[in-house]
């Protein structure tokens, strides 16, 4: 009888395990998705529609990330931008996920980002790396931070 409990209760434990390891793969999928789209959104921007696009990049993140993203945005690169004239596109081209739970991803982005500014003849490209930390929030990703990693990583 105690073997027969012991066996249900390793089984239901192991049944429980398997289950939190299928969220996991699911939320690394998503998250990894929305952090590529988030990539694209957050880090582009034209000096022509700054308002909105602060707005649209403001929707993906967390209130807490959305007022350092705000405070950056109004306090440094919006009058820069607006002084440069400058058009920003960035483009996630690759990603993978750090590290996943249930409910908070990591996230390592590739960016191609073409900034021209007034007066360019072409364009400046740059390759970017972004890391996005996302958070679950209902049914939706969304972003938590951003930082750029150093060369080594």
């Amino acid at each position: 009888m105690l073997s027969a409990v012991a066996l249900a209760g390793t089984a239901w434990k192991l049944s429980e395990r398997a289950e939190r390891g299928r969220e996991t793969v699911r939320a690394a999928a998503d998250a990894r998705a929305a952090a590529q789209s988030g990539a694209r959104d957050i880090l582009s921007y034209d000096h022509r529609t700054l308002e909105a696009d602060i707005t649209r990049a403001g929707k993906l993140m967390t209130a807490g990330f959305k007022r350092k993203y705000d405070a950056l945005m109004t306090g440094a690169t919006a009058p820069q931008a607006r002084r440069d004239k400058a058009v920003v596109h960035s483009e996630a081209v690759a990603s993978g996920v750090e590290t996943a739970a249930p409910r908070r991803v990591v996230v390592l982005v590739y960016i191609d980002q073409w900034t021209v500014k007034e007066g360019d003849r072409i364009p400046r490209i740059d390759q970017q790396r972004a890391r996005l930390t996302l958070v679950r929030s209902g049914t939706r990703w969304l972003v938590d931070d951003i930082t750029t990693p150093g060369p080594r990583g």
